[in-house]
């Protein structure tokens, strides 16, 4: 899809830079920095939705529960 949007001279002129620093098109690289700020947000959303889950039914204190979440934590590079 083809869309238009206006941005600063200097905001364009560092995505400029930067797209050609690493060889893609500008469309590439505002298509990666679009897609990964949908997903820090998406993040905070299922992080904001985790906490209010918490704040009504407390903590979980499942041990297998527990060991499940550490595990799938360790698995994650921070």
């Amino acid at each position: 899809m083809k869309t238009a949007i206006s941005l600063p001279d200097s905001v364009y002129e560092e995505a400029d830079s930067l797209a050609a620093k690493l060889h893609i098109s500008r469309s590439q690289l505002y298509v990666m920095a679009l897609e990964r700020f949908l997903k820090e947000h998406q993040a905070q959303d299922l992080t904001a939705q985790l906490d209010a889950y918490i704040d009504a039914h407390g903590q979980p204190t499942d041990p297998v529960f527990l060991a499940g979440a550490l595990n799938a934590m360790r698995a994650v590079e921070w």
